[in-house]
């Protein structure tokens, strides 16, 4: 028992020695530390160079393209041929498709047209292919627009 007031006395000593010496630094010390000190100044002017670290580019000649091009002189010039190419349009053989509408999911802007394309009823977005070929471009209340291969085509709503 007298061991654990012994050692009781001895912690309360030592924590009034740890906030005095706390107290002391900040009331004491710090009065102390107020003095300014300034560094002395320097009395010799130091001049400084200032290099640029751009450069002026200088005007070079390709080192590629003479070795590539070769001028051609006046017996060296081919001659073209007149003839223009002519498109040949592109038959293509549509599928029968017909368009019976569009369905939007509410909250969203995106419509699902819905199609019937060789006697299936498909539900299909923009941007969708059907038949492997054929791509939905734009979907309307009363129509939908189809491409293949640069050509357009517009099926009307069945009504």
């Amino acid at each position: 028992m007298k061991t654990k007031k012994y050692v009781n006395i001895v912690l309360i000593l030592l924590t009034i020695f740890i906030w005095g010496a706390i107290g002391y630094t900040y009331f004491y010390k710090k009065e102390t530390s107020k003095t300014n000190t300034y560094a002395p100044k320097m009395t010799t002017n130091v001049d400084f160079t200032i290099r640029k670290d751009t450069f002026e580019l200088i005007a070079i000649k390709n080192p590629f393209s003479s070795t590539m091009r070769v001028p051609r002189k006046a017996s060296q010039t081919i001659k073209k041929n007149s003839r223009k190419k002519t498109n040949i349009p592109v038959v293509v053989k549509w599928p029968s498709i017909s368009y019976h509408g569009y369905v939007v999911q509410e909250g969203s802007s995106k419509k699902l047209g819905i199609l019937k394309v060789n006697g299936k009823i498909t539900r299909k977005k923009t941007q969708d292919i059907i038949l492997n070929e054929f791509k939905i471009k734009n979907i309307y209340e009363d129509s939908i627009q189809l491409t293949y291969k640069n050509t357009l085509k517009t099926f009307q709503k069945q009504k």
